[in-house]
């Protein structure tokens, strides 16, 4: 800007300040209108006896628990179909261990009857410091089995293989208290059917056969989702485990009247496999209360182990994968 226009512009104040000796007045600030402008929003009197109004404040939302879903077994997809008559043909001359080996071969190409599946709840309630705690698990309607859906051999396994089967499968084995609630609540309740040792070879395919269809003859297989239980000894968890790693323990095979003919057993080592033996499979996945929980928690929890066992409390709900030894036979401490 030009010192001219400067000049043009401070000229009036100049002139101002010369003649009043002050610099020129401020005008002053707008007044408001009363009658145009906005009446306040009144404020609400309480009710007599009313709690005051609560200040609004920032509330973090809690994420609802995931629903609990009741455990199923997935199967390995199903890449052949042999029946079980097929496989009892085939592998009647082969020994445990190689035996053991086709038996997981066929397992992951899914050769497993649909009907092992769908898992049954089983539910078991005591008074623990004077509160009563339920616990509800799921466990597999029938022994593990291999084949097809129309035809299927109840397996016998050495505990080895059936704690390997519970890994692929996120399971467990039962104890003998879960066995004798299984019993309990169990839809098909079979009639215990032994065969002689004396007359037949027990260990033999042959004869794990001819007891399946002996079961088979009835239950009919009328409903194969139902539970059915008193047609086997369970492999079980035992705290006997512990001191004796190398043994198989049995337990069950109950009467009509619920009396088991097979009492808790360490008769025998890994190896004997007989057809009385059978694996029954139960979820890791549990209710406690409701709550979500596993078998391993309550059965290593001292006080609530009273639930799924009459033992006490198990360490560990495995067995070890030792080598299997020869069997020793029936000794003094079942």
């Amino acid at each position: 800007m030009s010192a001219m226009n400067v000049r043009s512009l401070l000229l009036p104040f100049a002139v101002w300040f010369a003649a009043c000796g002050s610099a020129p007045p401020v005008p002053p600030a707008p007044q408001i209108d009363a009658a145009r402008s906005e009446p306040a929003a009144p404020v609400a009197e309480p009710a007599p006896g009313a709690a005051p109004a609560a200040t609004p404040t920032a509330v973090e939302p809690v994420a609802e628990p995931a629903p609990f879903s009741p455990p199923r077994l997935r199967f390995p997809t199903r890449l052949t179909s042999v029946s079980g008559t097929a496989l009892a043909a085939q592998w009647r001359a082969l020994p445990l261990a190689e035996r053991e080996l086709r038996v997981k071969s066929q397992f992951a190409a899914g050769n497993v009857p649909d009907r092992l599946a769908a898992l049954a709840p089983v539910t078991v309630s005591e008074e623990i410091d004077g509160e009563w705690r339920t616990i509800t698990v799921w466990c597999a309607p029938d022994y593990f089995a291999i084949g097809t859906d129309t035809d299927d051999l109840r397996m016998p396994l050495s505990p080895q293989t059936a704690q390997w089967l519970c890994d692929q499968l996120d399971c467990v084995l039962p104890t003998p208290r879960l066995v004798d609630r299984i019993w309990l609540q169990a839809k098909a309740k079979v009639i215990p059917q032994p065969i002689s040792p004396k007359d037949h070879d027990i260990a033999s395919l042959q004869i794990f056969a001819m007891h399946d269809r002996m079961v088979d003859a009835q239950t009919c297989r009328e409903r194969p989702d139902a539970l059915v239980a008193g047609h086997k000894k369970d492999v079980v968890l035992s705290t006997l485990l512990q001191a004796w790693p190398d043994r198989v323990v049995i337990y069950g095979w109950h009467r009509r009247d619920g009396a088991a003919i097979q009492p808790k057993s360490k008769a025998h080592t890994t190896a004997h496999v007989d057809y009385s033996h059978g694996v029954r499979l139960i979820a890791r996945a549990a209710l406690l209360d409701g709550q979500p929980t596993t078998v391993d928690a309550v059965l290593a929890d001292p006080k609530l182990s009273v639930l799924l066992s009459d033992e006490g409390p198990l360490a560990t709900a495995r067995y070890p994968f030792q080598p299997a030894g020869g069997d020793a036979g029936a000794d003094a401490g079942r």
